[in-house]
Order: structure tokens, then C-alpha cells, then sequence
């Protein structure tokens, strides 16, 4: 942390404070910055799911377009069984669909060595760059957005032109309480545009049919 911080005050002369949640490191700027710079709030008066729309769509990248993107859902193996995820992606696979997937930016951190082993399951996909926002991606996606839970999928939800797949149904959790709330939350904020397929042959489906 403390080489990171020396360097962003050297070329950016941003002076960062370090703090961790759920265990993870995480970087953001002291107030003394903004009262250097005499930099002020601004609320934005618009929706933030609107204006992440509207940078989808005037977003360009040069990374390549695939029909079906996975996003990871970070570190998970202390709430979903690693085998049930392990099974459902490998019949995923078995598709032989063409599949893409973006790690989550905090992966770096992930020192779990069950969390780790995850990512060996789509060492066959391409992967675009992990510190990219997932939205900057949509363009390149021509079907469908999996993952379990991953917030990541609310703005797909909203693209006409996608399918927002959730498989959370699809996995053995833990605690069923985990699923229930994430469900929940997926469900309230895309207004039911998100899929919840219960059986892998609905997926299968949902994947297959344009």
C-alpha cells in the first residue's frame, strides 16, 4: 500500500488514505486534496442508472465483441459451494457457445486459495482487462450477461438488445438467506428484467434462442 500511495502522490499528487472492507484493501483521496484544489460537491441531478446507460452506449473499445460475457462475482466461496459452481459452468461450457469473461477488479487482492481456483474454470474464455468497469463492456456483447449475483447485470438488464441471466438458482449456497436477499435486490432494482432460470435446461434455453 505504501509504494502505491508514494507513486500516486509523485505523478498524480493525489494524496490517498488506505482502508479495508470485507477484509479487502481499498484506496480513496484525503479531504486535504479537495481543500487543496478547492474542489466541491455536485449532485447530479439525473439517475445514475440513466446516465451509466448513456455511457454504455456512447461507449467504444477496441477489445473485441462476444456473444455471451460472465461476470465474476468476486470472492464467494464462504456463502456458494465450489463444486456446485465448478459443475454448473462446466455443462456451460459443454455448449460450446462463445463465451467471454471479465474477472472482478478486486481479484488481485483475493488470497483464497478456493476463490482462486475458481478463475482456473475459465482459463478457455477470453478475458477482457479486470480493471475495466463491466458496463464499458455491453457494446461488445451481442446475446446474453451471466453470473450468480453480481451487481454488474442490472445495467444489462436495462439494454434491449441483451439478456441479463442470473444462475443463482443454479448453485448450492450455504445459507439459503444469501440467495433470497441477492435474488430479492436483483429482482426490485432491474423491475423483473433479470432471468432466473431454475433448471439447467432452462438455461440452455435461454442461451440457445435468440
Amino acid at each position: 500500500g505504501g509504494i502505491i500511495k508514494f507513486l500516486v502522490k509523485i505523478f498524480l499528487d493525489l494524496d490517498l488514505i488506505y482502508y479495508e472492507t470485507n477484509k479487502l484493501p481499498r484506496f480513496g483521496i484525503s479531504d486535504s486534496f479537495f481543500l487543496k484544489y478547492n474542489i466541491k460537491e455536485y449532485y447530479v441531478k439525473e439517475k445514475i442508472e440513466n446516465i451509466i446507460l448513456i455511457l454504455i452506449k456512447s461507449t467504444k473499445n477496441n477489445f473485441g465483441n462476444h456473444d455471451n460475457l460472465i461476470i465474476d462475482d468476486g470472492p464467494i466461496s464462504d456463502i456458494v459451494e465450489f463444486n456446485s459452481i465448478k459443475e454448473i459452468y462446466e455443462k456451460i461450457f459443454r455448449l460450446n457457445l462463445d463465451f467471454a469473461f471479465k474477472k472482478h477488479p478486486n481479484s488481485v487482492f483475493d488470497t483464497n486459495a478456493i476463490d482462486k481456483k475458481l478463475y482456473d474454470l475459465f482459463n478457455g474464455c477470453f478475458h477482457y482487462p479486470e480493471h475495466l468497469p463491466i458496463e464499458l463492456l455491453y457494446n461488445n456483447i451481442n446475446k446474453n450477461i451471466i453470473t450468480i449475483f453480481s451487481a454488474g447485470i442490472i445495467a444489462a438488464s436495462k439494454l434491449p438488445n441483451l439478456k441479463a441471466i442470473s444462475i443463482l438458482e443454479l448453485v448450492k449456497w450455504k445459507h439459503d438467506y444469501y440467495k433470497n436477499e441477492f435474488k430479492q435486490y436483483l429482482k426490485e432494482v432491474s423491475n423483473n428484467k433479470i432471468f432466473f432460470p431454475n433448471t439447467f435446461e432452462e438455461l440452455e434455453e435461454l442461451l440457445t434462442i435468440n
